[in-house]
């Protein structure tokens, strides 16, 4: 039997069975300080990749429409947030006198409108013991503005666990960041399309200083998003933004492979 999977043969079933035998990998992607002024410690966004049988790594769209399609979402998420804690007391009894980094988890739509994935959440924090500040949650702008009762359920919840909460996609249309404040929202992710038009649109350099005006007077975080060019970080430094993310900051990498 062929047990070599690619995109073209994939099936629910299959990946399944390879989160219960746990051939999904974490990756993670490091997000970095851009003023001094904020906590020097260390911001990691959660990736995930499917490792076949011959040791190949699959990329998120060869199987992520094939959960979604098959309404799996959740369970991957959970999958998610339970492997991050573990890494997470592993990281805490290894290297005991250093601070843990906060790990962002994307939540997909289907996640979004779970009713009991926040109790979920809640009952792995107390099993592990890791401070709920040290797992972030990050939601699409698009999901939030097609699902927006399940997003408003889902922070309450989530904000009253402690866990922060991210936007992603900002840049692109309008949106109140103090009304996704109230909400628990504490980090503000700006879109990459904007960000790349740095330094060539004068439009999106206005767009960038309003929104991160709006994030400092909330204080709120900001995280610019597909950071690729040196002379772009000056731009955000400048700007006033918090965080950069993107291949020009750092790649994406097995999370089991920092120390």
């Amino acid at each position: 039997m062929d047990q070599s999977y690619t995109p073209e043969n994939l099936t629910s079933r299959r990946l399944i069975e390879a989160l219960v035998s746990n051939q999904f990998v974490l990756y993670c992607q490091p997000i970095s300080r851009l003023r001094p002024a904020q906590p020097d410690t260390r911001y990691l966004e959660i990736l995930v990749r499917f490792l076949e049988e011959e040791q190949k790594l699959l990329p998120p769209g060869s199987f992520l429409p094939i959960l979604s399609e098959a309404g799996l979402m959740p369970l991957l998420d959970r999958w998610v947030v339970r492997g991050v804690l573990q890494w997470l007391v592993r990281q805490r009894g290894n290297f005991p006198n250093r601070a843990l980094p906060r790990c962002s988890v994307n939540l997909s739509v289907a996640t979004l409108r779970e009713r009991h994935f926040a109790s979920f959440v809640r009952r792995e924090l107390a099993a592990s013991t890791v401070s709920p500040d040290k797992l972030s949650f990050e939601i699409a702008l698009a999901d939030i503005r097609q699902n927006k009762q399940a997003f408003i359920d889902c922070a309450t919840q989530l904000k009253a666990l402690n866990c922060p909460i991210a936007v992603s996609g900002l840049g692109v249309g309008v949106i109140s960041i103090a009304g996704l404040h109230r909400l628990g929202v504490r980090v503000i992710k700006v879109d990459g399309s904007l960000i790349r038009n740095l330094g060539r649109k004068a439009v999106a350099l206005e767009r960038l200083h309003a929104i991160t005006d709006a994030c400092m007077s909330l204080g709120v975080h900001s995280v610019a998003e597909m950071v690729e060019e040196h002379e772009t970080i000056a731009i955000l430094r400048e700007a006033g933004v918090d965080y950069a993310q993107g291949f020009g900051i750092g790649l994406p990498m097995p999370i089991s492979q920092l120390g």
